[in-house]
């Protein structure tokens, strides 16, 4: 498993995580392209299937 799939799975299982991985930041838009790129997938179509299954909780700190 590279680290891109190890962080994308890390953040599709835990929702905390998640949190800091908003779909429309940089970091998100590069995990997923480089992953997609690895894969031999269509970016927009592996986006839209992988942020499908994201949940969003905040992590109790950023609720403070």
């Amino acid at each position: 498993m590279t680290a891109v799939a190890h962080l994308l799975a890390r953040i599709a299982s835990d929702p905390r995580l998640a949190y800091y991985f908003d779909p429309l930041s940089q970091s998100m838009e590069l995990l997923t392209a480089e992953y997609a790129r690895q894969q031999g997938l269509d970016v927009e179509v592996f986006r839209r299937k992988y942020y499908s299954r994201l949940k969003f909780e905040a992590p109790p700190e950023a609720t403070r």
